[in-house]
């Protein structure tokens, strides 16, 4: 369990790091104030999917 919560815990990780890469490149190509926060659509960044379906096995 600990390593499924882990698991969900890097990908929200990862996904909040892509969205704040991809303000910036539009800040830096100039498609945003950089004072301003742009609205990033879900398709343009999309979070990884971590299945709890499977069955965990004994250790």
């Amino acid at each position: 369990e600990a390593m499924l919560l882990r698991h969900h815990n890097e990908a929200e990780s990862l996904h909040a790091v892509q969205r704040m890469d991809w303000e910036w490149k539009l800040k830096e190509v100039g498609l945003c104030e950089f004072k301003a926060t742009p609205q990033i659509d879900e398709l343009s960044v999309p979070i990884v999917h971590v299945s709890d379906d499977f069955d965990l096995l004994p250790a």
